[in-house]
């Protein structure tokens, strides 16, 4: 199956995940830190590069704070190719500004498909976002992510 890639973006989009902080339910041990989703790396084998966060497996969930309010238009996802890209299939892409539920009572954006793409794109236009939840509803499944880079739906300008 070909990557999912949906953007057309008529400007350069600037990933405001990298300007972010991640927090998650739980970690499956120290190399698997929140902030290596956000690290800017698109390396996806863990086992060398030691860039992927994956949860443990109860109620699992992992946060991006963007630290301000923005209008967002796609998020991307990288897969671990290495072992364990199942564990993204199925969850659900949140956003919005509550903190309800560490931030997965949001509105829905998207559900990862059962695929074995690595890169996948979701166009969530939503305004006002300042929360990226990735979340697996009363599951006892692991998430393991290697990349979440959030695009802006207009061109971020200094003021």
């Amino acid at each position: 199956m070909a990557n999912i890639h949906l953007c057309h973006c008529p400007f350069p989009a600037a990933n405001l995940a990298l300007g972010g902080a991640a927090a998650s339910s739980t970690r499956l041990n120290y190399d698997f830190r929140p902030s290596n989703a956000i690290d800017g790396s698109d390396e996806t084998d863990q086992i060398i590069h030691k860039s992927c966060f994956a949860t443990s497996v109860i109620d699992p969930w992992w946060r991006l704070d963007l630290g301000g309010l923005f209008d967002i238009s796609t998020i991307e996802l990288l897969r671990r190719t290495d072992s364990g890209g199942q564990d993204l299939n199925l969850v659900e892409i949140r956003i919005g500004i509550s903190l309800e539920n560490n931030g997965n009572n949001n509105p829905r954006c998207a559900v990862v498909p059962v695929s074995s793409s690595v890169k996948m794109t979701f166009h969530c236009n939503l305004k006002q976002v300042r929360y990226v939840n990735i979340f697996r509803p009363g599951s006892v499944s692991m998430i393991q992510v290697c990349e979440v880079k959030v695009f802006a739906a207009t061109p971020i300008t200094g003021g």
